[in-house]
């Protein structure tokens, strides 16, 4: 209501998928924990926010873009090209978000990421308004309009990444930095499956508020860690 896939009372579908993601995931995990185990005397137990930022930036990340895949195919019309707009400006403008970060004053990076989980929620409460007063446009015109309306969330959000990995690099191992990428997309993986699962279960605003708390709680491990690792 009103997700057709809610037709499937267990929702089998989705959650076989989601047991067999569970499983490869753990088995990620374990490996990376067997490696920080093994060089836990490196470390110091204030790095292990790292891997907290990490995990659930990344797994917001993911149930972001698969809500928007969900929507934007809602408003595009066509599944191929909602997909390759959702997913290719996702990938572009993160990036470039990511690049930029390293050129931009310090303070501008951390005030530009508070705006994520405000855009978030911008996005959950008006973007299907905002689909309805385009919905008369042309297919071509559309695909620019939800060009526009991806880039400044996926700017943003390809900020902090970066900005936390340097840190790690700056004060920890050599190692250390490898295994946030591992992190990262350990969770990832997780977080796709689980949108999925989350949006036919209670709704895209359920799954927009899932990615929100994520962001939310990673701008304030991000603001953490920029506290532990300053700079005298």
């Amino acid at each position: 209501k009103p997700f057709p896939f809610n037709i499937y009372k267990n929702k089998k579908e989705v959650t076989d998928i989601l047991k067999i993601v569970i499983i490869m995931t753990l088995i990620l995990l374990i490996l990376v924990i067997i490696v920080l185990i093994s060089n836990i005397k490196k470390y110091k137990i204030s790095q292990f926010i790292y891997i907290l930022f990490f995990a659930i930036t990344g797994f917001g990340y993911m149930i972001i873009e698969i809500v928007l895949m969900q929507k934007y195919q809602q408003f595009i019309g066509n599944p191929v090209y909602s997909f390759m707009i959702t997913l290719g400006g996702l990938l572009l403008f993160s990036g470039i978000g990511s690049l930029v970060s390293k050129f931009l004053p310090k303070k501008v990076v951390y005030i530009s990421i508070i705006f994520i989980p405000i855009i978030i929620i911008f996005k959950m409460l008006f973007l299907d308004n905002i689909f309805d007063s385009f919905a008369q446009f042309s297919f071509n015109a559309k695909l620019i309009i939800s060009i526009v309306l991806l880039f400044p969330l996926t700017f943003l959000i390809g900020i902090p990444f970066p900005t936390v990995l340097e840190r790690v690099k700056d004060n920890t191992t050599k190692e250390f930095g490898p295994l946030m990428f591992g992190i990262s997309g350990i969770f990832s993986t997780l977080g796709s499956t689980s949108s999925i699962l989350f949006t036919i279960t209670n709704g895209f605003t359920f799954s927009f508020m899932i990615g929100f708390f994520c962001y939310l709680i990673g701008i304030l491990f991000f603001y953490l860690i920029i506290f532990l690792t300053k700079r005298v």
